[in-house]
Parts: structure tokens; C-alpha cells; sequence
């Protein structure tokens, strides 16, 4: 395009603008372009005519003379392109200073990351989850991990009545709760009229603005089956649903903790296995303890499956007990035993000394030295290549 060509559009602009002033816009309104009802006018102008009014351009015009419609930046560059621009050159990659995200909980739980505590039902994730919310929003060390100070967090739940919630609130912490947000599926039927689903996409815009806005650090979706629902949870393409809202959500340094049902074995996350790809690291609730301590209070132990912060991670297993007395509930926490984690796998029909040392990642040694300890206390005994429980 030379200048002549240029000068003709610029004068072709003009015109359309000193014909939409005059018969357009309404008398006696604020005359502009940016006013309201006028925008709209300008619209339905072009609509009308296929014609825009900013560039002067038939909107059926094709080849050099076609409307791009995707928007553009300043420098003449589409909006939501891939760009030359996100290419460092090594030596540039190499000294850039960018500084590592914060630390929620030290050393593992970062702001921005994604994570998922799973478990079968009853296991006591819900309670693991609530205690940790509770703690993060208030600034206060979380069993063995640090927290140095306190992060605003949001608590969704789309299954307990709040009834529920509120009981296990009051057993867990007293006021204030300054930085803690709660959202409950009752809620949003009561007051917005809706069924909470985060697979649809108007409220999970929302749900990313409300976080945004009220500069929610860390939110946690409880559970998976429940807010996300028409989403197939065996079928890897649905996932794509919720990743690229999740991705929003890391961009915006907002931490994602999502809780979710094991499979039978309560050895893997239920569903499709695409979605742990994105994680930062996936803990494993599993439920321990006798029948009589089970009556007490909730017992339980955790494991990380998947941690990119593996290294210097204090206590990867961990015996939790949740047990109330006098309206309060105690939370204490203690390294695991292996010697336990031997026999509730034997409980759970892993009976091999191979299989339980690719469970547990020890050596078979080591496996033979604690079936050996549990034979002599009276709990298994070994039939074949296999261990049973007494």
C-alpha cells in the first residue's frame, strides 16, 4: 500500500465519521464515540453496513483489503499471539534474574503451584485439608512444615452441609479467621441461585476474578467429583475443561489445591492420569489404626506420590491422629513407622516381599527385617512367597 492509498483511507475515515455524527448519535446525549448508547449504535452500524467505522474497511473485502478481526497491541502486533519476543537466547536465559516463587509452606508448597490430596472416603482428607487451610490463613506452622507468615485463602466445598463444616471449624481453631474465605455449594444455591459446577465457564471466570480481586493466595476445591460436574473423570480430553482455567490461576501465582477420591486400590488418583502431569505434587491419605482408636478420632497417614520439591522434604511419610476430647480437637503428627506401613499394605493385599518393596521404595532386606518383626509380635506369618495377616 503506497500513500496515495493511505491518504485516501484516512479521508475515507473521516467521511464515515462526519456521517455517523450527524445522523447518528442522539441529540442532547454526550456525543462520543466512548458514551454508552452510542457504542452501541456504532455497532449495529457496522453490523448493518459490514463496514468499520475506525479503519474504513468493507468487512467482506478479502485479500489486502480484509479486517483482521483479532486485536492488537501497540506495535501492530495480534493479542494472544505467539511471539519471537518468549525466545531467550541461552547465554540471556542463564544470568536473567527471576526470582523463585514464594514459599506457603516450607520447603514444598509454593505460591502458584498445583496439588492434590487424595484418598479413599473416610480416610480423613477433608479433616488434613481443613487444618491445613485453617493454618496457612492464619499464618501458623502446619505439622512439620513452616509457615512464615499468613496467606488469604479460599476454602470451596461442593459436598458437606455447612452445618458440617462449621462443626469441624469450631473443633479445629477459634477466632479470628481474618484470612480465611469459606465458599460452600449451599451457599451459592442460597444466594446466587446457581448449582455450583466448575466446569462451566462463566463460573469459572468468575471464580478466578473473585480470587483476583480479593487477593485469595490459595484455594482449596473440595472435592473433584462434586464441583466438577458432566466432566468424565476416566476420559483424559474432558480434563481439557479445567486445564487451561487452572493455568490462570498459576499465572496469577494463586495456588490450587484439589482434593480427590482414590481408585479401589488407594494407591492412584481415580480417573484419568492426564491431569497429574501439570501438578506440583500429589499427597496420598491413607486411613490406619485399629477399630478402637478409629472410634476415638481420625487416624491416617500421608505420603507424597509426586514432589518437585522432593529434596529436603522432612518426614515424607507422616501418622496423623485427629482426636477430640472436651470440644477441641488435637492434631498431632508423627514419622511413620515402616514397620506399620509393611503390615497395612499386607492388610491391603499387597503380600509380596518384591511388590511391597516397589511400594514402598526400600529393599527387599529391609522388607524381610520388618515382616520379620511383625511374625514375631503375633500379626503375620508368611505362607509360600506370600504374607497373612493372623
Amino acid at each position: 500500500m503506497n500513500d496515495n492509498d493511505d491518504t485516501k483511507n484516512i479521508e475515507k475515515i473521516k467521511n464515515n465519521m462526519r456521517e455517523f455524527c450527524d445522523h447518528w448519535l442522539v441529540p442532547g446525549e454526550d456525543n462520543h464515540p466512548g458514551d454508552e448508547k452510542n457504542v452501541e449504535r456504532i455497532g449495529k452500524i457496522q453490523d448493518h453496513h459490514s463496514y468499520n467505522l475506525v479503519d474504513g474497511k468493507n468487512k467482506t473485502d478479502s485479500g489486502e483489503n480484509s479486517v483482521d478481526n483479532g486485536e492488537k497491541n501497540d506495535i501492530g502486533e495480534k493479542k494472544n499471539e505467539l511471539t519471537k519476543k518468549s525466545i531467550i537466547m541461552g547465554n540471556s536465559f542463564f544470568s536473567m534474574n527471576h526470582p523463585p516463587r514464594e514459599l506457603i509452606l516450607s520447603p514444598w508448597l509454593r505460591a502458584g503451584s498445583l496439588g492434590y490430596i487424595f484418598g479413599k472416603r473416610g480416610s480423613g482428607k477433608t479433616w488434613f485439608a481443613w487444618d491445613m487451610a485453617i493454618n496457612i490463613s492464619k499464618g501458623e506452622n502446619f505439622g512439620p512444615w513452616k509457615c512464615e507468615k499468613p496467606w488469604k485463602t479460599l476454602y470451596v466445598d461442593g459436598e458437606m452441609p455447612i452445618h458440617s463444616m462449621q462443626e469441624q471449624l469450631r473443633l479445629l481453631a477459634t477466632p479470628p479467621f481474618d484470612n480465611l474465605m469459606i465458599m460452600s455449594h449451599e451457599t451459592v444455591a442460597e444466594n446466587d441461585n446457581l448449582i455450583l459446577n466448575l466446569c462451566d465457564r462463566d463460573q469459572q471466570e468468575k471464580m478466578l476474578e473473585i480470587c483476583v480481586q480479593n487477593e485469595i493466595r490459595i484455594i482449596f476445591l473440595d472435592n473433584l467429583s462434586c464441583l466438577f460436574a458432566g466432566m468424565r473423570e476416566n476420559e483424559a480430553d474432558d480434563w481439557e475443561k479445567v486445564s487451561s482455567w487452572l493455568q490462570k490461576f498459576q499465572r496469577n501465582k494463586i495456588s490450587v489445591i484439589i482434593l480427590h477420591h482414590a481408585n479401589r486400590d488407594g494407591k492412584d488418583m481415580r480417573g484419568t492420569s492426564r491431569r497429574e502431569g501439570a501438578a506440583s505434587w500429589i499427597l496420598r491419605v491413607s486411613k490406619n489404626g485399629n477399630k478402637n482408636e478409629i472410634k476415638k478420632g481420625t487416624f491416617f497417614t500421608t505420603s507424597f506420590d509426586k514432589n518437585r520439591e522432593d529434596d529436603g522434604v522432612p518426614e515424607r511419610n507422616l501418622d496423623w491422629s485427629f482426636v477430640t476430647e472436651n470440644g477441641k480437637t488435637r492434631v498431632t503428627h508423627t514419622p511413620t513407622d515402616t514397620k506399620i506401613l509393611v503390615y497395612d499394605l499386607i492388610a491391603d493385599g499387597v503380600d509380596s516381599n518384591a511388590d511391597i518393596a516397589e511400594e514402598l521404595e526400600i529393599t527387599k532386606g529391609m522388607v524381610s527385617r520388618y515382616a520379620t518383626k511383625l511374625a514375631s509380635e503375633g500379626q503375620i506369618k508368611k505362607l509360600g512367597n506370600r504374607y497373612v495377616l493372623i
